[in-house]
């Protein structure tokens, strides 16, 4: 009985599984038939939405120059190029599964490449060749055309060529197959159609799913190029012709302990592209004993000798030839095991070599002369700067280097040779320190107010609070007695 009590159950479950499962099929096949009957938008999510344009050298790098989305660059859907209808004839060569060859009519419309390049300024003149990606093949690029062949030479449509059955090119009126040939620009197709062994042009059934092609006629019926026509681009490397140049400083002498920043001029093709490359250096040194090099071209003098320093960009260098040493750009005599110690042993040196009367008359004379001005900035003369006593502390204020910010700005390198005869050096007048005494009385004071104050509002709120709670008790004590 319990058996047949549960059958109905059984039934009602069976029942609602066979529902869903007729719910899901149905809403599956609409989906198949919305997509069997989208839109031009809708279908267009088969191709390739956005364009990406970088320029550079052979080798690298490129720089990203625009990306486009393609209704920025449709007219039709308010872009900025003009589109054009155009029938390409293409040659298919013999075929693995057949002994003959193919001929295909291929109708689109789209955007001339010319166009699009003179629109994103890139310099046609200056263009060697190009590289396009596509979505189909994930490594690497999937062809590569130079721009004489892609852009210059005269490539056409050939309308009277056809192929019999045995795979040989003929003339469809028996005639020349060059007869109505029509010359035709290298496009990108916004949508085409392509039909193989057809004798016409088919606008009328064009798509967008090949979206964005390369597109390009044949520059003789025979030519076959149809691995080539790309679909799915979505990058195109646009490769210069030569190569940039790296211009650096002529060679240069600076002492242990300099700060400098080797300064590059770059001339390329595109201007963007110069600064990208000067962006991207790679700099390296071929002693780091001797001298060491940041990524932005700042130096590190480390000892005495010579190296040369290279910025490189993909397979252009650039280089420069550093000289060091412990004087002013020049070696001043000291161990190279004293590196780092130029500036000392040099200011020892002159101190006891100085001559005793020498150093009595330049004492005579150490009085610092002010400008009459109203910042406190004091000229220093050039007695009191030449005196051996004061060497040191002049030496100090002389040897400040001002740095900038090393990816925006250049350095301001360390004095490396005397002053001229005609200059005069301005020195920030010294502000005494503050006493230490001063400031330990302070920090004592707020140390004992501090433990003063918290037994004082203790008291305080005892009193207030704590004495007043017990006069409220013992008054309601004698309420409850007279009650």
């Amino acid at each position: 009985m319990k058996e047949n009590e549960n059958m109905p159950k059984k039934h009602s479950h069976m029942n609602r599984v066979k529902k869903r499962i007729c719910v899901f099929t149905t809403a599956f096949l609409l989906i198949l038939m919305m997509q069997a009957f989208t839109t031009y938008d809708a279908f267009a999510g088969m191709a390739t939405d956005t364009l990406t344009i970088k320029v550079g050298y052979q080798g690298g790098p490129f720089f990203e120059k625009a990306k486009y989305n393609w209704k920025d660059l449709d007219d039709a859907y308010g872009g900025a190029l003009s589109t054009h209808k155009v029938v390409y004839s293409y040659f298919g060569g013999k075929r693995s599964d057949r002994s003959t060859g193919r001929n295909a009519v291929v109708s689109a419309r789209g955007f001339y490449i010319s166009d699009l390049l003179e629109y994103t300024g890139i310099d046609l003149s200056s263009i060697s060749g190009f590289e396009f990606y596509t979505d189909d093949q994930k490594v690497g690029a999937f062809t590569t055309m130079n721009k004489r062949d892609l852009l210059d030479s005269a490539r056409y449509y050939y309308p009277n060529m056809g192929v019999d059955d045995f795979g040989k090119q003929i003339a469809l009126d028996g005639g020349d197959m060059s007869a109505g040939k029509t010359r035709v620009q290298s496009m990108f197709a916004l949508e085409d159609t392509w039909e193989w062994d057809g004798i016409a042009g088919n606008f009328a059934s064009m798509s967008p799913t090949g979206r964005f092609h390369l597109l390009f006629g044949q520059t003789a019926p025979a030519e076959s190029r149809t691995s080539q026509a790309a679909k799915y681009v979505h990058t195109v490397n646009v490769i210069f012709s030569g190569a940039p140049v790296i211009g650096t400083e002529s060679n240069i002498e600076l002492k242990v302990g300099t700060d400098y920043r080797v300064q590059v001029n770059i001339t390329a093709a595109d201007t963007e592209l110069e600064n990208y490359i000067r962006e991207n250096l790679v700099w390296s040194s071929n002693n780091t004993d001797i001298v060491e090099v940041d990524q932005y071209g700042n130096l590190k003098i480390k000892g005495d000798g010579t190296a040369t320093i290279t910025a490189s960009s993909g397979n252009t260098t650039g280089s420069v030839s550093i000289t060091t040493g412990n004087g002013n750009g020049t070696d001043t005599g000291v161990d190279s095991k004293n590196k780092g110690s130029g500036d000392k042993q040099s200011f020892e040196a002159r101190k006891h070599s100085a001559n005793e009367d020498d150093e009595a008359s330049a004492k005579e004379d150490t009085k610092v002369s002010y400008s009459e001005n109203s910042k406190g900035v004091y000229i220093l003369s050039r007695d009191f700067m030449e005196s051996s006593e004061n060497a040191e502390w002049v030496n100090s204020i002389l040897k400040k280097a001002t740095l900038h910010d090393s990816k925006t700005g250049s350095v301001m390198n360390r004095r490396e040779k005397s002053m001229d005869e005609d200059a005069t050096q301005l020195v920030v007048e010294q502000r005494k320190p503050v006493s230490l005494i001063y400031v330990a009385a302070g920090m004592l004071f707020i140390f004992l107010s501090g433990i003063m104050y918290g037994p004082f509002v203790y008291r305080r709120n005892l009193k207030g609070g704590g004495m007043g709670l017990m006069n409220k008790v013992a008054e309601q004590r004698r309420r409850h007695k007279a009650a």
